[in-house]
């Protein structure tokens, strides 16, 4: 068991951590713009970053998924008979396939109004974002080409 002054250790480098976060991260990567060297930041940056965190987000929220469906079928596996916990696994395992479906749903839905706002009113051919392939926003060199209208 941790002490008092363990806990309140860990508490205080736990917040210093989180308070230095940007400083450290700077979200490099993130997105296309403001760094050293890199152009200056215009509106669709900010749906490049939405767009960028909800692929991260959906990331983990598959691996959750798996985690889940491999966990309930072991659960299944070891329940040895008990219809209390047959019905409790088979209705997790359920919920999960169900949960993951919902984001790949809401995945489809970002993905769209994201191209649909990045691609813009323009009929310019170098604007053109290919719908067959959701990720084409993230490149930098799609950005640029639509944002010069």
């Amino acid at each position: 068991m941790l002490t008092r002054k363990q806990k309140t250790l860990i508490k205080i480098c736990g917040l210093v951590l989180l308070l230095s976060a940007p400083v450290l991260v700077r979200a490099a990567g993130l997105v296309p713009c403001g760094g050293d060297g890199e152009k200056v930041c215009g509106v669709s940056d900010i749906f490049v970053l939405i767009a960028r965190v909800t692929n991260w987000l959906i990331m983990v929220a598959g691996i959750y998924a798996v985690f889940k469906i491999v966990q309930t079928g072991f659960n299944l596996v070891i329940s040895m008979g008990n219809e209390e916990a047959i019905t409790k696994n088979k209705k997790g395992l359920g919920n999960a396939i169900i949960g993951f479906a919902f984001t790949m749903m809401a995945f489809m839905l970002i993905n769209t109004v994201v191209n649909v706002i990045l691609r813009g009113a323009t009929n310019d051919p170098k604007c053109k974002i290919d719908f067959t392939n959701p990720l084409t926003y993230l490149s930098t060199q799609g950005v640029d080409a639509c944002s010069q209208k």
